[in-house]
């Protein structure tokens, strides 16, 4: 099934005989009522169906997987047989639309996919050199139909590439384009993200956040046509996780909440090893409200006066918040919870508490909400960066500060941006540019946005709508080797949220030192 296409008459046998046994149990039985139509039980999950997949649709995605290589111009053993066999020179020719002659049944199958491919995919320009203007897609928005209607009908098209479309500037030329593609089209080709000119032209599957062609991407192309409009609902429904209600970290007694804070024995250890010592295995409550009542106000300690009640408190608080973390973590994903690392947790959440209750506000960035974060945001300069967007319209603030939080100085700048993660991506970019333009190199970057930080990680675009701009953030970073980027929550970096989103409301994007930042980001 993923070499060659199966004849289409096999694969509604193979339909016909599972659609039979599901039905019935048996693939005996000639006659049988079905309670749904096939086609609906062969769309996704999500859309409140059974997922079964159609062997001519799975087929036509497998053998898709062997076309995208040629696509891509892979160079491997197969695909240079398969070029100089069946193509001129040995020329990688996949975009012409004419099938070479004498294709063998293999070699026909996987030709056969190129419709889907070209309706599917887009280049990503770079240079265009690797690009045919005609007959490649390469204008992100237009279907494969919209495409080919945007040519100029009176021109024959041949083998130009798209690279000819440019000036020696490497700017769209508009006369030139006008010559060859219809006006609508042609004044819309600076509207097309283009990549750095160093490196090479991509081709992205559209339908993939990330660009990246897989068979499953392929395969939900394929049947997007009958798909109905996605409601979120069915996908809560088949994730719901149906069980006995017994506790996920010790897998012992009921799954209640004086259990997981009191009576577990996790809770049992984190609650001697305080410092009141408690053993919580003795007391006893009827109801989460009398332990909500003993967690505020703890009768044998108040006689020590408030400070010990409220350390009492935030420790006690901090506890149930942890657990409650742990309990859905080892719920969800199955992972038990060690006892160090959720003490640890829980002191940290502690110290954070007391920064935020105990710290006075100034103008020094970030001491209230990053006190505990020193141990990460580490280097001579923390660059805390973040962008507002709304309605196409998009801006960034950054704020540039010392190690301990001193503001350097602050900046606003007014983006080109429709898409969340594209703002965040340009925001960084800009301050990456600052720190290279003023000669700052030990530097970490702390971004809020964790699709883009990941990204920046594995050095994979989390979005091939922003892989101009992503392409361009590695290359500045790579031109300060020392330099981090970082996620913080939004807490962390709620400064940069509120200049950008103080600039997005005002119309007033520049620079601000410490004393002109103080009053905006305390809006």
């Amino acid at each position: 099934m993923s070499t060659f296409l199966l004849p289409k008459s096999l694969c509604h046998e193979m339909d016909q005989a599972i659609r039979k046994f599901w039905w019935t149990g048996s693939t005996e039985k000639d006659r049988y009522l079905a309670l749904a139509n096939w086609n609906s039980l062969c769309t996704p999950l999500e859309d409140g169906d059974l997922n079964f997949k159609k062997f001519e649709d799975m087929n036509l995605a497998l053998v898709a997987k062997l076309a995208w290589k040629l696509a891509n111009g892979e160079e491997s053993l197969w695909t240079r047989v398969f070029y100089t066999k069946y193509w001129e020179n040995g020329i990688n020719s996949f975009w012409n639309p004419e099938s070479p002659k004498s294709l063998s049944f293999g070699a026909r199958s996987i030709l056969a996919s190129r419709n889907l491919i070209r309706k599917e995919s887009c280049f990503l320009i770079a240079n265009g050199r690797s690009i045919n203007m005609w007959h490649a897609p390469w204008i992100p928005w237009l279907e494969w139909d919209q495409f080919r209607a945007a040519f100029n009908p009176m021109i024959v098209p041949n083998s130009t590439l798209v690279s000819s479309l440019f000036n020696e500037d490497r700017e769209w030329d508009f006369q030139q384009s006008a010559t060859w593609m219809v006006p609508s089209v042609a004044s819309s080709l600076n509207l097309i993200p283009m990549l750095p000119n160093n490196h090479d032209d991509k081709l992205i599957w559209k339908d993939a956040t990330s660009g990246e062609f897989s068979t499953r991407v392929a395969y939900k192309s394929i049947i997007k046509g009958r798909r109905a409009e996605k409601d979120p609902i069915w996908g809560k429904i088949w994730k719901l996780k149906i069980s006995e209600r017994v506790c996920a970290i010790c897998d012992e007694q009921e799954d209640s909440v004086v259990h997981l804070f009191c009576h577990c024995p996790l809770a049992k250890s984190l609650w001697l090893a305080s410092p009141w010592g408690v053993r919580s295995e003795e007391l006893n409550f009827n109801s989460s409200l009398q332990f909500t009542k003993w967690l505020l106000e703890p009768t044998p300690l108040m006689q020590h006066g408030n400070f010990e009640v409220e350390e009492f408190r935030k420790f006690g608080v901090s506890l149930c918040f942890i657990l409650w973390s742990v309990r859905n973590q080892a719920f969800h994903e199955h992972v038990q919870p060690s006892f160090f690392i959720t003490f640890n947790r829980i002191k940290s959440l502690v110290a954070e508490l007391n920064s935020v209750l105990t710290t006075p506000q100034d103008t020094s960035i970030g001491q209230s909400s990053l006190h505990v974060r020193q141990g990460v945001l580490q280097g001579e300069f923390v660059v805390f960066v973040d962008a507002a967007c709304k309605d196409l319209r998009s801006v960034a603030g950054i704020i540039v500060t010392k190690a301990n939080f001193e503001v350097v100085e602050a900046f606003s700048v007014q983006l080109q941006a429709a898409l969340p993660v594209e703002a965040e991506a340009w925001a960084l970019l800009h301050a990456v540019h600052r720190c290279l333009s003023q000669g700052w190199h030990n530097v970490t970057f702390a971004v809020d946005c964790q699709l883009l930080v990941r990204g920046i990680k594995a050095r994979k675009t989390p979005d091939w709508r922003v892989a101009g701009v992503f392409a361009r953030i590695l290359d500045a970073l790579d031109r300060i080797p020392p330099a981090l980027v970082i996620w913080i929550p939004r807490t962390g970096n709620e400064k940069a949220h509120k200049l950008a989103k103080w600039s997005f409301n005002s119309y007033h994007f520049g620079f601000f030192n410490a004393e002109e930042l103080a009053p905006l980001v305390a809006i």
